[in-house]
């Protein structure tokens, strides 16, 4: 069943719910052929109505399913955007209370105090991702999928070390690179946790460093992957037409760079581990 709906992209309940209502209309249909068509009583055009109904009525109920399921996708939408909307409001709020403190400081010639404030509230209160490695892009990508994780309600766990750009820079892992290995392997991971009936939604992204490798590691906590064989195949995707590219893109770049990719899937969590030797 789980199968079935990840092929097709449909909610694995809509199936069931669709297959239990075709069971029901088909025992419905049985009765009515067995028990009443044999009888003279009734008349052709009552036993005509009842097989009309036999079969429209399944089709009326598919109907009903999709465009519940259509309404729910939209009001889901809607929610997420609201979300965004209140966030992208809250930061408003204050931008603008963080100026006008800043100004009256200024105003009252206390300048010192200004800088103080603006060093410790803007820069280390509002952007914490962005000194968390030397590395400019990795604490971007960081701070990026941060906000996406806070919208969908996913707890994001980072363990990174605070020395990368060099190791980085001699190993050939340029910034695209980086933003296209783990960018895909968050989007992937982000996807999953939006479709996962798992109550506990988790992403976590781990980079090590050795002496002879450097190591990406980001897992979480969806629906297991029930063919891992074929995700690094092209056009290969649970997620519709003219997707299945970005995995595809990752091992390119890992083999590019010499390096290799494993991938794990249980029950319980999705793990991603790309190294690269230095």
């Amino acid at each position: 069943m789980r199968a079935l709906a990840k092929k097709y992209g449909i909610d694995s309940t809509i199936i069931k719910g669709l297959l239990s209502l075709f069971t029901f209309d088909a025992f419905l249909y049985l009765l009515w052929y067995i028990y009443i068509i044999p009888h003279e009583e009734y008349s052709e055009r009552i036993l005509t109505l009842l097989l009309v109904v036999c079969g429209v009525l399944p089709l009326l109920k598919l109907l009903s399913v999709f465009t519940i399921k259509r309404s729910f996708d939209a009001y889901k939408d809607q929610s997420i955007m609201r979300l965004q909307q209140e966030t992208i409001n809250e930061k408003k709020e204050k931008a603008k209370a963080d100026i006008t403190h800043i100004k009256m400081l200024l105003n009252n010639n206390r300048d010192e105090e200004a800088i103080l404030y603006i060093e410790d509230t803007l820069i280390c209160k509002n952007n914490q991702v962005k000194r968390l490695t030397d590395c400019i892009t990795l604490d971007a990508i960081i701070g990026h999928y941060t906000d996406i994780c806070c919208v969908h309600d996913i707890e994001f766990e980072v363990d990174v070390t605070p020395v990368l750009k060099e190791a980085n820079m001699t190993s050939g892992v340029t910034q695209k690179i980086l933003n296209t290995i783990l960018g895909n392997l968050m989007d992937n991971s982000i996807d999953a946790l939006k479709q996962t009936s798992n109550n506990k939604k988790k992403m976590s992204l781990e980079v090590t460093l050795s002496d002879y490798e450097i190591v990406y590691k980001v897992s979480n906590t969806g629906d297991r992957i029930d063919e891992i064989d074929k995700i690094f195949i092209p056009r290969y995707s649970t997620k519709g037409y003219n997707r299945g590219y970005g995995m595809v893109a990752v091992q390119r770049c890992v083999e590019l760079l010499d390096g290799g990719i494993e991938v794990s899937s249980s029950h319980e969590l999705t793990s991603f581990e790309v190294v690269i030797m230095r």
